[in-house]
Formats: C-alpha cells, sequence, structure tokens
C-alpha cells in the first residue's frame, strides 16, 4: 500500500531541478494508491482501514482525494458505499498502471454535462476548438521545457514554435494530430539531450511503445497511464464520461476523454518529472526488468518510486494568472472549465499553465 503524502517524500532530491518549481505544497486531500495484491481495504469506525503483509493503518476519508487500486486489493461492499457517499472516487488500474474503470457517486450534474458533452462529440468542427487548444497547451509546455534544458534559440524551440502557430490554423483534426505528432518526434529525437546522467541504463534512442524498448520508455508509458487514470477520475467526478473524447479516436476500452486531458500535461508533468528523476539518481538496475518480448518494464519497486515522482510533481506549485495552483489542482480547475464551457457553449477552456 501507498499513500501519496508518503510518495511525496520518497527519494526526494536533495536540489530541485530547473524543471521543478522550489516549492512542493502539502495538500490537505491526497489520492490513495494501492499496490499491494494481498491489500484489504474497509470501513471501521468511520475510518479507511487498509491492511496487507505490509502494513496496517488507519486514514480519515476527508484526507483522500481518490482511491486508486493497482491490480488485486480486496474492498468490502460497505467501504465502497461509504466511499461514494463521501464523494471519493474509486479507480481501478491495471499493474501496469492502465486505467480500467471506476466507481464515483451521484451527486453532480452528470446528465446534463454528459448531454452536452456527446452533442460536441458529435460535431467535429466544434471537437476541432477544443483540440486545438489542449495541442496549443501542450506545445507550450514542450516549447517552455526546451527552453529551459537547451536554451531559447535552439532548432528544437524553433520548430516547436512553428508547430504551435500551424496547430492554431489547422483546419481538421486529422491535420491537427499530424502537426502534433511531428512536434512529438522533435521532442522525444532531442530528449537524450536533456539526460545528464551518462549510464546505460537510460539509454533513449526514441519513443517506443507496448512494449516499451528502455528503462526511460517504461517510465514515461507507466505515468502517462497512471495520469490517465487521474485524469479520468477528474473528469467523472465533474460529470464528464471519461470515454468520450474531442481529439483522441474512441475506441472500446479507450479512455478518450482522459487522453485528451493528458495530452498538455504529457511534457508539463510526465516528461519533466522523469528528466528530473533520473537526473537526480533517483532509479537504478532495480527499478526495470527485461521480458522475454524484449520489453522493459517497471517493478514493483520501480512503480513505487515512480508514483512517487509523479506524485511529488503533481503537488508541485506554480503560478497562473496571479494565483498559486499546483498541477494536480490545475487538472481539476481544467476539466470544472470544460465540464461548464460544454453547458453554456463556451468551448474555451485552457489548461492553467506557468507563463
Amino acid at each position: 500500500m501507498i499513500l501519496s503524502r508518503v510518495l511525496a517524500a520518497l527519494r526526494r532530491p536533495a536540489s530541485v531541478p530547473p524543471e521543478e518549481s522550489a516549492l512542493v505544497v502539502d495538500e490537505p486531500r491526497l489520492p490513495l494508491h494501492v499496490l499491494a495484491h494481498d491489500a484489504r481495504l474497509r470501513i471501521e469506525g468511520g475510518l479507511l482501514r487498509v491492511e496487507s503483509d505490509e502494513t496496517d493503518r488507519e486514514l480519515r476519508l476527508d484526507e483522500i482525494s481518490m482511491v486508486a487500486l493497482h491490480g488485486g486489493a480486496e474492498v468490502t461492499v460497505p467501504c465502497l458505499q461509504t466511499l461514494a457517499r463521501a464523494g471519493v472516487p474509486v479507480v481501478l488500474m491495471s499493474a501496469t498502471g492502465y486505467y480500467l474503470g471506476q466507481m464515483t457517486d451521484l451527486s453532480g450534474q452528470q446528465a446534463a454535462v454528459r448531454r452536452a458533452q456527446y452533442r460536441v462529440a458529435a460535431d467535429p468542427a466544434q471537437c476541432l476548438v477544443i483540440a486545438r487548444d489542449l495541442v496549443a497547451a501542450k506545445l507550450q509546455a514542450t516549447a517552455r521545457l526546451a527552453r529551459r534544458r537547451g536554451g531559447a534559440r535552439t532548432p528544437l524551440v524553433r520548430q516547436i514554435d512553428k508547430a504551435a502557430a500551424a496547430s492554431a490554423r489547422a483546419r481538421t483534426l486529422d491535420s491537427l494530430r499530424g502537426i502534433e505528432g511531428a512536434a512529438a518526434a522533435a521532442w522525444y529525437g532531442a530528449f537524450p539531450e536533456f539526460l545528464d546522467r551518462d549510464d546505460p541504463l537510460f539509454v533513449f534512442d526514441g519513443r517506443t511503445r507496448r512494449p516499451p524498448r528502455d528503462a526511460v520508455n517504461a517510465l514515461l508509458s507507466y505515468l502517462y497511464a497512471v495520469a490517465s487514470g487521474i485524469a479520468a477520475s477528474a473528469a467523472a467526478a465533474h460529470g464528464l464520461d471519461p470515454t468520450v473524447g474531442f481529439y483522441h479516436v474512441e475506441r472500446p476500452g479507450r479512455p478518450a476523454l482522459a487522453l485528451d486531458l493528458v495530452e498538455p500535461l504529457r511534457v508539463a508533468v510526465v516528461d519533466a518529472a522523469v528528466l528530473a528523476a533520473i537526473n537526480n539518481g533517483e532509479f537504478g538496475d532495480e527499478d526495470f526488468r527485461s521480458g522475454d518480448d524484449g520489453g522493459v518494464s517497471l517493478t514493483e519497486t520501480g512503480r513505487r518510486h515512480a508514483l512517487g515522482v509523479i506524485e511529488r510533481r503533481l503537488s508541485t506549485a506554480f503560478h497562473d494568472a496571479g494565483r498559486e495552483l499546483t498541477w494536480r489542482a490545475a487538472i481539476g480547475v481544467h476539466v470544472q472549465r470544460l465540464a461548464r464551457g460544454l453547458r453554456t457553449g463556451n468551448l474555451r477552456a485552457p489548461l492553467p499553465q506557468p507563463a
């Protein structure tokens, strides 16, 4: 069992790298990640009790923003009912971090929001309005991190800036995907330049998936999947259907809206966190294993460390329009804006992010 408040302190680097703010906020409500397959969750005396071979602890419900079950933990029905009444979503994730589904309460405006969501999702022109903002936010975050790591006048920064300008003029979702895909390829092509450690474990020759072919890709894939689960939980909490998106293509078992919401966060949250953690020596050989298919995956120890890295990043604060937000809070603000915009017809719901 892992509680993210503990994770935030796990392997915290002595010095904070430039891509992370120096302020990591101790948030009052945090997600509970349960990795142990032998874990059992129940309600006892109004508290959530989590037991396994390695832990036995009680948590107040007002401390928890989400319960994420990674694998085979057992949960009693009274526990699920109590969590639902308390408005604490329970998210089901595979052992490799992929979002499988979730349980939420029915206290919000699901019906009205989802009718509006389905109506907009059926209109390519309206989808394009939302998708442009998602891609613009991703490209802005990519350019910002590229400038910090390599300087303001590099070919990579110029290419991403051109992609950002082109994305604003995209006339179709397919053309927008092409622009975003080319910029992503350029970003990953330059990724090795941002890895400061001369370690064969972290050799990176480009983005690979299904399966990831090296340790860096294993970290990226796992944390992209975890971020999708977090986004899906936020979407459902505000009445949205995590499976119906505006940019990513829908297909069975795919949380298309969650993937839409994660798109601007891939670089700003996951890539920045992975670079910082690797460069600070937070991962080693014990965190990875090679499979018979040639792929590389995280061990249970590696997953624990990776969850600590992303939770620390999500608790990192930045200034947006004169106010201080953590990345976790920014996801909630973005989803809330999107839900409101779908109801009112104002589809411009930009993600809060540093200037």
